[in-house]
């Protein structure tokens, strides 16, 4: 512990210290740093959102958090099957689901919900590329077909884009043609175990159980937005919150002597740090260059001194649990000498100067920024609001970009395939302005090919050739880190969508 921690821990432990949840038992209180954009799943793309939204709907399949590799298992939909060649899927719903109104899920349902993501044609619309046509066969056969062959439609399916909407709710609020958009934004028409009871913008939004929650302890779940991480400390310390749902790795060893309190770290591995190298920049359009940052940077330094061993090093492109994942590759080091050869050898032996642009400064972009200046790689760290952050990245304005990647679903198209194939192939989040033939050959031969282990094999030699042109750094995963009153009871954290909170599946002693 740190010395000037040790005045405010003590008050903590004590104020801590045989508090009980200040509320009614059946109530669980979740603080969050940030509000709830939009709950409606063909508008949202927050992973805050998301937790909600996967409250109160339901999709086809989930992702078993007990699996080794993310496999996707039935939620609404009993079975499914595919076509030989992959381009139709037939997915069969259980029969006795029905939304929170009583009336049947059915594959009409379906339909309409995934029908109406495109219509309104949002981000979330962007998810569904792979989908020509769907349509109800009965009342509890939902029919697809696909554009491409996709053998990981099962799990792109778990996402709260695809979750399934009541088309007569949504009818019954309907307001000049806008799809239900403006209610659905606040509302919930869904079969999930909860849904809104009443949202106070920037303040707090509670849920209520339902009819399909019937057997959840908690009869009201309430998220209370609180930004500042020491308030959210010492409400939680006091019980006035049961439990904070995303812990900074740089700030969990805060919790560690609250009373009463225990912290849930898991390593999720999708969330991906790393560094962008914009390609199109001069120096940096040199492989050269962009191994040589690589090798100046100090990964172990940076997960043992910076960020306290709450993270995993990146090894290579696909995270451990992520089929495809290679366990031997070597875990990344430092060499200053190479680097500095690199550099020399590039033409660049007097060093150069770059920008990089970070949503934040803190201990780990001054890190990087003092590793590359002892190789004669000045950085000026440049920090921009988030929504400059983003008018930045989508326009190419940087040198290096301190960013990251949310990995929405277990396989590795939904990283590999998106953020180094070429805008015509797909690469809506090809920021590094990477462009290699064999990579792209092996990335479009992956994402349609079922077998799995050839799947897995055509991904790892992307990967090879990918990393060793450079196009970005890997830095580190993340554990997922969570808090709780010590008294909540089956809490499970999904590695593999951990914003995914089983709530319903929760209780306390």
């Amino acid at each position: 512990m740190k010395a000037g921690w040790a005045v405010a821990a003590s008050f903590l432990v004590l104020v801590g210290c045989g508090q009980v949840a200040k509320h009614e038992s059946d109530t669980l209180v979740i603080a969050r740093a940030a509000d709830a954009v939009s709950l409606d799943p063909a508008i949202s793309m927050g992973s805050g959102d998301g937790t909600i939204i996967n409250l109160c709907y339901q999709t086809l399949t989930a992702i078993d958090p007990r699996s080794a590799d993310g496999t996707a298992v039935g939620r609404l939909a009993q079975s499914w099957t595919n076509s030989p060649d992959g381009m139709t899927w037939e997915f069969h719903l259980r029969p006795d689901a029905k939304f929170n109104d009583g009336t049947p899920v059915t594959a009409e349902a379906v339909a309409y919900s995934l029908k109406r993501v495109l219509k309104i044609n949002r981000a979330p619309a962007q998810g569904l590329f792979w989908m020509k046509a769907v349509d109800a066969l009965d009342a509890h056969t939902v029919h697809f077909v696909l554009n491409i062959p996709f053998p990981v439609l099962p799990k792109i399916l778990t996402l709260t884009s695809a979750a399934v909407v009541n088309p007569a709710l949504v009818a019954a609020h309907q307001r000049s043609g806008d799809e239900g958009q403006a209610w659905l934004s606040e509302h919930c028409a869904g079969s999930g175990p909860y849904t809104v009871k009443s949202w106070q913008r920037g303040q707090r939004l509670s849920l209520q159980r339902t009819p399909n929650g019937a057997g959840a302890y908690f009869a009201t779940v309430a998220f209370k937005v609180v930004p500042d991480e020491s308030s959210r400390r010492l409400q939680i310390a006091k019980g006035d919150v049961d439990f904070i749902d995303t812990i900074g790795a740089a700030t969990a060893d805060r919790y560690a002597d609250i009373s009463g309190v225990v912290l849930d770290t898991i390593e999720s591995h999708n969330v991906l740090t790393y560094l962008t190298l914009n390609t199109q920049r001069p120096a940096l359009s040199d492989g050269r260059v962009r191994h040589a940052i690589a090798d100046s940077i100090d990964y172990r330094a940076l997960r043992e001194k910076v960020l306290d061993g709450h993270v995993t090093l990146l090894n290579g492109l696909i995270p451990p649990g992520v089929p495809g994942y290679d366990p031997s590759l070597p875990e990344p080091r430092r060499n200053i000498g190479e680097a500095k050869a690199l550099l020399a050898e590039a033409g660049y032996a007097n060093g150069l100067s770059l920008s990089m642009v970070v949503g934040q400064t803190g201990p780990v972009a001054e890190m990087i920024q003092s590793n590359l200046a002892d190789v004669g790689i000045h950085v000026t760290l440049q920090r921009l609001a988030p929504s400059a952050l983003d008018d930045a990245r989508v326009s190419g304005t940087f040198d290096v970009f301190y960013d990251g990647w949310v990995m929405d679903f277990p396989d590795p198209f939904i990283f590999l395939n998106l953020a180094f194939s070429t805008p015509q192939d797909g690469g809506v989040g090809n920021f590094s302005h990477y462009r290699n033939p064999a990579a792209q050959q092996l990335l479009n031969a992956a994402m349609v090919t079922a077998d799995p282990q050839k799947r897995a094999a055509l991904y790892r030699q992307a990967q090879t050739v990918i990393l060793k042109d450079q196009p970005i750094v890997m830095l580190f995963a993340p554990k997922t880190i969570m808090a709780r009153r010590s008294t909540l009871t089956h809490v499970l954290i999904n590695p593999y969508q951990p914003n995914y909170l089983d709530i319903a599946a929760m209780g306390r002693d």
